[in-house]
């Protein structure tokens, strides 16, 4: 009866091991699987830094001349705009002047909304990045997780059968 048992016992757990030898033949497969995916994220985070890069290098440079062109406008002060209006030689001078000084005043308030709007948009860009990060990690994270879980059972329905296939030869 013992013995009976026993080879009971151990048949089941050597179904046991193949079939959780067939689980993790199948999460091998969806770790090549990941693994694709994985170098897909850092084909995809590679070419998001290098946009990221390309934006800043952009912004920056829109950023610079911006400032010197309000350095340059608030060390004439108002007194810039009130002499281009009161140097007018007549009143279509004037107008121009006026309507010149509000175009100046427009393109810097249109640069400062269009810096603005890159600024969120790198911003925007380096959160995806980070998204697209972190989803790479979790990725390998739940794979790596469950390989060993796997293993790991794996590996103790194999002591319980060689325990079993042991107790039969006692």
């Amino acid at each position: 009866k013992l013995i009976k048992d026993s080879k009971a016992d151990a048949d089941k757990f050597l179904k046991e091991k193949e079939y959780l030898d067939k689980q993790i033949e199948n999460l091998n497969e969806q770790i090549t699987v990941a693994n694709d995916l994985l170098i897909e994220y850092t084909n995809a985070i590679a070419a998001k830094e290098e946009e990221i890069v390309g934006k800043q290098a952009e912004y920056d440079t829109k950023f610079a001349q911006y400032k010197t062109r309000m350095r340059v406008a608030y060390e004439e002060g108002s007194m810039g705009y009130l002499v281009m209006l009161f140097t007018s030689k007549s009143i279509s001078d004037f107008l121009t002047s006026l309507e010149r000084m509000i175009n100046m005043l427009e393109y810097d308030k249109k640069t400062m909304a269009n810096l603005n709007k890159q600024k969120e948009e790198l911003s925007a860009n380096k959160a995806e990045l980070e998204a697209i990060k972190a989803n790479q990690q979790a990725v390998y994270d739940e794979l790596a997780a469950t390989s060993a879980d796997l293993k790991a059972k794996s590996a103790q329905a194999a002591d319980y059968y060689n325990k079993e296939i042991k107790d039969q030869a006692e």
